[in-house]
This record gives C-alpha cells, sequence and structure tokens, in this order.
C-alpha cells in the first residue's frame, strides 16, 4: 500500500477543526440547557425555604405538580431546538468533510493519471433495459455516476439499485464502456447465471465451454459469435478477468455488444470516504485510493482483453 501523508495529514487536520467545533457547540448548547435547569431546580429548593419572601414566584413554585410541570415544558423548550440545531450543524460537517475526503481522494488519482469524478446523472434507458435483459436483473435504476476519463478511455461507474430473485433491491455497479471497435454479435463472460434474453439480432445466444488450460472454464460464457467465440480462449484474458474477480469478492457479468461494453458488479457498493463519527486513520484513506487505483487497472486490462481479442 502506498502512503499518501500529505493529503492524509489535510484531511485528518480538517476533521479535527470539525468536530472540535462540533463538541463546542454541543458543550455550549446543553451547557447552557443544564445550567438553566441547574439554577430552575435551586430556585425551587430556596424557594421552598422562602416561600413567604417570595410569594411572587409562587405560580412558579407554589404547586409541586405546576413545578414539575414548569420544569418538564422548559427543558422541552430548550433541549428540542437545540438538538435541531446541533444535528443540523453536525451534518452540515460532516457533507463538508465528505466533500474533502473526495476531493483528497479523486486528487491522489488525478496525480497518477486516473481522473475521477462525478458527473451529471444521464441515463440511457434503452441500454438500461436492454442490459436488465443481458444481465437477468429488474428494475435497474442509477443512484448516480462516477466517470473515469483519461486519455485512453471514458468509463461511467453506474452506483445502481436493482431486484434479483429477491423482493429487495440491492446495490450494484454498472460500468459503461462505449467504444468505437464494433462487435458485430453478442458475447457475456459471467461468474455464474445465465442472460435472460436468448437472442441478439436474430442469432441465438449460446453457451460455450472451454478447456482447462485457458482458465475460461471457471466462467459462464454465451455469445452469438459462433467459432470466433474462441478467439478469447487465451490466458491473458482469462488472468486478467480472475484478478478483477480477485478483487471484487463478488459475483459479476461481462458483456459486449455492438459498440458497448459493460461490467456489472453484483451486490458492490462504492465505499469512498467515512463519516466524521468514524475514527479516523491513514491507512484508511491511503486503501481508498489504491483500491480506486486498482479498480482503473483491472478494468482496463480486461477490456483491453476484450477488444484485441476479436
Amino acid at each position: 500500500m502506498r502512503e499518501y501523508s500529505l493529503s492524509s495529514s489535510q484531511l485528518k487536520s480538517f476533521r479535527r477543526k470539525s468536530v472540535l467545533t462540533y463538541y463546542l457547540l454541543g458543550f455550549l448548547l446543553y451547557g447552557f440547557t443544564i445550567a438553566i435547569l441547574v439554577l430552575y431546580i435551586l430556585g425551587a429548593i430556596y424557594y421552598s425555604k422562602n416561600s413567604a419572601s417570595l410569594a411572587f414566584l409562587s405560580f412558579v413554585y407554589g404547586n409541586y405538580w405546576l413545578t414539575i410541570l414548569f420544569f418538564i415544558i422548559l427543558a422541552t423548550a430548550l433541549l428540542v431546538p437545540f438538538t435541531f440545531l446541533y444535528r443540523h450543524v453536525y451534518n452540515k460537517k460532516n457533507r463538508k468533510f465528505h466533500q474533502k475526503y473526495l476531493e483528497l481522494i479523486f486528487n491522489e488519482c488525478h496525480y497518477n493519471e486516473v481522473n475521477y469524478a462525478f458527473r451529471k446523472k444521464t441515463l440511457d434507458k434503452n441500454l438500461f433495459k436492454e442490459m436488465e435483459e443481458y444481465i437477468n436483473v429488474k428494475e435497474m435504476e442509477s443512484k448516480y455516476v462516477l466517470s473515469d476519463a483519461n486519455p485512453k478511455r471514458y468509463f461511467e461507474y453506474h452506483q445502481v439499485l436493482y431486484k434479483k430473485e429477491q423482493k429487495n433491491k440491492k446495490s450494484g455497479v454498472l460500468l459503461i464502456y462505449r467504444n468505437t471497435n464494433y462487435l458485430e454479435g453478442f458475447l457475456q463472460i459471467r461468474t455464474k447465471g445465465e442472460p435472460l434474453k436468448r437472442n441478439y439480432l436474430e442469432k441465438d445466444i449460446l453457451r460455450f465451454g472451454f478447456t482447462r488450460h485457458t482458465g475460461l472454464q471457471a466462467f459462464e460464457v454465451y455469445s452469438t459469435l459462433g467459432s470466433l467465440t474462441y478467439n478469447y480462449e487465451k490466458k491473458e484474458v482469462a488472468s486478467k478477468i480472475e484478478e478483477l474477480k480477485n478483487f471484487l469478492h463478488s459475483d459479476f457479468v461481462i458483456t459486449r455488444v455492438g459498440s458497448v461494453i459493460t461490467i456489472f458488479f453484483e451486490g458492490f457498493e462504492f465505499n469512498l470516504t467515512n463519516g466524521l463519527k468514524n475514527s479516523y486513520h491513514q491507512s484508511d484513506f491511503d486503501a481508498k485510493v489504491d483500491a480506486l487505483l486498482r479498480l482503473h487497472e483491472l478494468v482496463d486490462g480486461v477490456i483491453d482483453e476484450l477488444l484485441t481479442s476479436h
């Protein structure tokens, strides 16, 4: 793991200031509330010993149950707005911390010639509908889009929600890469399962088997390319896909159709930052940067092999 000391130090300093401000506000707000309530209780005690001379306070302390009621009203009147203010300040500080975290992570990636950025969410609804059938999932929707742009290629990572066999939606990532190397057909390599759609451009989508020495026998391969499918029967292809599998620790579906290559990471969710309430360790920051750089390297390697195999 590489170290990104300068960025990590900046983030640590930013977090320290944010947490200090947050706790200082809490101390002032709740300290003031406690002080007022303590004074109220001391006033009740003093009134009980000097009720004759403090008759003008009888409407507050003259009745035991009325005193309790006033205490509850006073506590509520102070604690409710202060709690809302406290949470508002925390949420604001937390958002800024997430933004700073992302800024510094993306900066480190940029220094390594990998350019990640959030993009406006624009959907190719037809492509999403097609991919649902090819991947065999339902109701896929994009939450946000993370791009990876460099002089060589432009990737879009859609953080998505989808349904499979279960009733509840789960998280996944759909990577989309559009290229000029048009494929006259359909190819899919997946860790398990099969596509829902059974044909492409009036050709049947068939399952292909591979010999042991290629490594592709560990995956499910579907294609309309006929014998040309065996162009992908290379150790280099299997090696790159196996590396991606070991990195993701999740099932995935690689699909090449027409001028689009997609990789669907099943059950995967980006974990790009931590919140203010999480303890901070430089190793966490370093690991997140390394993970993004490694993801770029692996995806780029898989796509290189797919494009040069046909």
